[in-house]
């Protein structure tokens, strides 16, 4: 019996043709590569703190919360807020985000945040990104981008877009 994935020795993959479907499909499981590692939080937040530079965390005794991975396929899919204000800077963790035909939000509303984004994927899809002005945003990963727009280079985007708006500057000064 043949398995599922392997139509007539060929890679399926619904809803594309025969050589972008292979791109395609190569690209999606990019950002699943390291998501079983044992200890793949401290290494994303180690990097998010490498990049930050200057943070007012200690590294070896790292507190820090996680938002949950988000999924979002043809429209059907939550957003991702987070409105909880701290009074102390807080390490927040933001898990894989996938976005597939779809458009999905992260609002990041804690002015106190310091959030790592663990890896993000876009594929014919847009991803806003919406921080509070005074908040900080790093990436653990390094970015691919085929034929879309990824300023920040923080993620998988393919026919894609990632956009980031800082939020509530007016307020901030």
């Amino acid at each position: 019996m043949t398995p599922p994935f392997v139509v007539h020795r060929k890679l399926w993959c619904p809803f594309f043709p025969a050589y972008p479907r292979v791109l395609i499909c190569s690209l999606l499981l990019i950002p699943t590569l390291g998501w079983s590692e044992e200890g793949s939080d401290e290494e994303a937040l180690k990097a998010c703190l490498n990049n930050w530079g200057k943070h007012p965390f200690v590294e070896g005794n790292l507190n820090y919360r996680t938002i949950a991975p988000s999924v979002s396929v043809f429209g059907i899919g939550v957003s991702v807020q987070d409105d909880r204000a701290t009074q102390q800077p807080e390490l927040v963790l933001i898990k894989p985000s996938v976005s597939v035909f779809s458009k999905g939000t992260l609002k990041l509303f804690n002015p106190q945040g310091w959030y790592c984004l663990e890896s993000n994927v876009a594929v014919f899809s847009e991803v806003d990104i919406q921080i509070d002005c005074r908040a900080n945003l790093a990436s653990a990963s390094g970015g691919i981008t085929v034929l879309g727009s990824n300023e920040r280079r923080d993620g998988v985007t393919v026919f894609g877009t990632i956009n980031v708006t800082r939020i509530g500057c007016d307020k901030a000064k």
